[in-house]
């Protein structure tokens, strides 16, 4: 009885030490909940990466989600039971709404090569005082492209401004089909500023006459969309 029970606990033992054979990353805290925090605002975080391997850990590289940026590692290798801070910052310019930004380390740890942190919570817009909003205003909604030649590349800048007295937020802009694409200058707008929004159209896919659309979604509460109009008369060459 006594030999048999001797050899469950080697087995067992010889089990935990095979886990740990190798590289192996692991982080104190791999989840970080900034909280709420307003629009435009930094915040920051410090975790602990560790080898809890028996062998040296290399960090190949690291990747982030959009609005994250992380400072360069004190150190590249871990040895066993060595530990670095992955500081990590992230800015809620440009962005709204409940968040998810994801950290990931790449290295040689065999059973984890891609491990994965995470910063998250909620970014709010500042509370508007008084009759403070955003007003969006585009001095020209349509534009004609008069007569073309099939298969042409046209591009059209449409200018607006925020003559409201509050920030105006892009939330969305959407095409009324694939030939067509625009590139937004800027998400947000303070009070008083300019913007431009370039639109291409892609003539290869029609014939005649014809119109497309882009729709503006925004925070503009009297205005929530704008919508504008390309025209165009596509012919043979």
């Amino acid at each position: 009885m006594i030999k048999k029970i001797f050899c469950t606990l080697l087995v067992a033992y010889s089990f935990g030490f095979a886990q740990y054979n190798g590289a192996k990353i692991e982080a104190k805290q791999s989840e970080y909940n900034f909280g709420d925090i307003k629009v435009g605002e930094t915040v920051s975080f410090d975790f602990l990466i560790s080898n809890v391997g028996s062998d040296t850990l290399t960090i190949k590289r690291i990747a982030t989600s959009s609005g994250c940026s992380v400072s360069k590692l004190s150190k590249d290798f871990l040895l066993p039971f060595e530990s670095t801070k992955l500081h990590v910052i992230f800015d809620s310019k440009n962005e709204e709404g409940k968040q998810e930004k994801f950290i990931t380390v790449f290295s040689n740890d065999k059973n984890n090569p891609a491990f994965n942190l995470k910063l998250f919570g909620t970014v709010i817009e500042e509370n508007l005082t008084g009759n403070a909003k955003p007003r969006i205003y585009f001095p020209e909604t349509e534009h004609s492209f008069g007569q073309v030649t099939h298969g042409d590349i046209l591009n059209y800048v449409f200018k607006f401004s925020n003559t409201g007295t509050a920030p105006l937020k892009i939330k969305n802009i959407h095409t009324s089909c694939g030939c067509t694409a625009a590139l937004l200058s800027s998400k947000i707008l303070q009070p008083g500023q300019e913007g431009s929004i370039r639109v291409q159209l892609d003539t290869s896919k029609r014939m005649g006459q014809y119109y497309r659309t882009i729709t503006i979604d925004s925070n503009d509460p009297d205005q929530p969309q704008k919508i504008l109009k390309l025209y165009v008369d596509v012919r043979m060459k």
